[in-house]
């Protein structure tokens, strides 16, 4: 099963004008500033108007987005340009870092209530349950954000930037403390964008009323707070957990003595170079129980800073490409999306509806493979993987997921392996962001003593694309090990026990190491 993340919200963000507004690229001198940098722009998504209800379905490519909308051609490159300018803003901040998740983002903007309802079924089937305004749903194979145009909460789409930011932070960092990840993410949700002004740092009410009426916990404990404790599980507690994490983040950027002190970023050095959270706050936060009293007042202050940062002109979106939509596409997207939120009835409904509509049409026998492969059913998967790229219009998944499948056993001919390795070459041409395609295809380099050196390659692409599965890491090792290059193969080895954390990593980490101790250096073994 393919992993997801989804979020459903009423939202969170403010906006007092209906037309985007574009930011000068920031030049980043420090890490406060480059957070500052990607705040502003994280809260560009928020400002979309309500719809000029047209009649059809538009699609909007942009270099790195992908639209589907029926509120006009206009509108949609609007959505598109906003979420360029939030990828842009994010690249010039942080040069060295990655603004590209492996996994392709589709927005799709309806026009109201009525229409949300049936892309989201489920939460209007029972009295009680929440409404959304948006939803933010991130996946292995594609992350999707669905925005209805006609919200009118106060914040409609804070959550699209939280997990924005998220997506943002998790594809750069192995891991973050969890105050630091939560607290990030939330702050970069209070922004508010006019026409010739960016505010930033607004007070959240809610945040600062929790904190005024629980208090905040010691710095020490906060710290200590991981995802099994109540301060991130319990409805209640997470609530103070949040706030506080909102107001330390927001006091290490926007304070003026903690930036001029530069604390996140000594907090940030100490804590990469020793891994222990208490270490890096006592070097970098001095006495935390003074600290607590410091952090204590500033959250208690009548008023919050704020900075005000003119705004740029907007980026042309002339240049993005657009087409119509059949009825049958968006059926299909819309199956898709059902599939993916474990809607898998009615997704594979509408997805066959589309295929009476449009028999020939690639995307949904692509959107059936994926429901069948959801179900375990790899034999169906395979077929329809199979069709969908023989008619022309699959994504990347489909020559991914029909080279994995083909692996599906214990055993593979030549035959197998050289039509795997073909369909997993395509699909590392089609998206070379995709970590577990280079993950994959390693493996089938690996069965040929002529390949080697093209596993090895791809291994240490999938691990360069994402370092945080200690699988990865490890098949990395294992080749290195059998390739003579047992030095190389130490170092990953290191690595894979310095990161390893759950019982099955640390299981895997430690196979990597008895292979290496079971023989002396240089001796070799045969290939996985």
């Amino acid at each position: 099963m393919l992993e997801k993340a989804v979020r459903v919200f009423r939202g969170k963000t403010k906006w007092r004008d209906p037309d985007p507004v574009g930011i000068n690229s920031l030049a980043a001198t420090s890490l406060s500033r480059s957070l500052l940098a990607l705040c502003i722009v994280l809260l560009l998504c928020s400002r979309f108007a309500a719809s000029d209800h047209p009649d059809s379905w538009i699609q909007v490519r942009s270099p790195h987005f992908l639209v589907a909308s029926d509120v006009g051609e206009k509108r949609a490159r609007r959505i598109a340009q906003q979420f360029e300018q939030l990828r842009g803003v994010f690249h010039s901040s942080f040069p060295a870092f990655r603004a590209d998740p492996g996994q392709p983002i589709l927005i799709i903007a309806v026009k109201d209530e009525e229409e949300m309802k049936e892309w989201l079924p489920q939460y209007w089937q029972d009295k009680g349950l929440l409404h959304p305004s948006g939803l933010y749903s991130g996946q292995e194979d594609k992350h999707f954000v669905l925005l209805r145009m006609d919200a009118t909460e106060d914040h409609p789409y804070h959550t699209i930037c939280h997990e924005y930011a998220h997506a943002l932070l998790f594809l750069n960092f192995r891991s973050l403390p969890l105050w630091l990840n939560e607290g990030l993410s939330e702050f970069f949700g209070n922004c508010s964008i006019g026409d010739k002004e960016v505010r930033v740092g607004e007070a959240d009410r809610d945040h600062l009323r929790r904190l005024k009426e629980s208090g905040l916990l010691p710095t020490e404990e906060l710290l200590r707070i991981d995802k099994s404790s109540a301060y991130y599980n319990e409805q209640g507690s997470a609530s103070v957990f949040y706030a506080e994490a909102w107001a330390l983040v927001h006091y290490l950027v926007l304070d003026p003595a903690a930036r001029k002190e530069e604390i996140l970023q000594k907090f940030l050095a100490a804590w990469q170079q020793s891994g222990g959270q208490a270490d890096a706050a006592k070097s970098s936060l001095g006495d935390i129980r003074r600290f607590d009293v410091v952090l204590g007042n500033y959250a208690g202050q009548p008023s919050v800073s704020m900075s005000t940062i003119a705004a740029g002109q907007e980026v042309a979106a002339d240049s993005y490409t657009e087409k119509s939509l059949s009825a049958a596409e968006v059926l299909v997207l819309r199956g898709d999306l059902l599939v993916h939120m474990d809607q898998a009835e009615q997704g594979h409904r509408l997805i066959v509806q589309a295929l009476q509509l449009a028999p020939n049409l690639g995307a949904a026998h692509e959107a059936l493979g994926f429901f069948h492969f959801t179900e375990n059913n790899y034999t169906d998967a395979r077929r329809e993987m199979g069709e969908a790229i023989r008619l022309g219009g699959a994504s990347f998944l489909a020559s991914y997921l029909h080279g994995k499948l083909l692996l599906d056993g214990s055993s593979f001919s030549e035959e197998t392996l050289h039509a795997a390795q073909k369909d997993l070459e395509t699909a590392v041409r089609q998206n070379p962001e995709y970590a577990p395609a280079f993950y994959w295809l390693s493996l089938v380099y690996s069965h040929s003593q002529k390949t080697q050196s093209q596993a090895i390659a791809a291994a240490a692409r999938a691990t360069e694309l994402d370092p945080r599965q200690i699988a990865y890491l490890v098949n990395l090792g294992h080749l290195l090990l059998n390739n003579h290059r047992d030095e190389e193969a130490r170092s990953v080895a290191e690595k894979v026990l310095k990161a390893a954390h759950s019982v099955p990593e640390q299981k895997m980490a430690q196979g990597l190491l008895d292979q290496m101790r079971a023989r002396p250096s240089g001796q070799g073994q045969s290939n996985p």
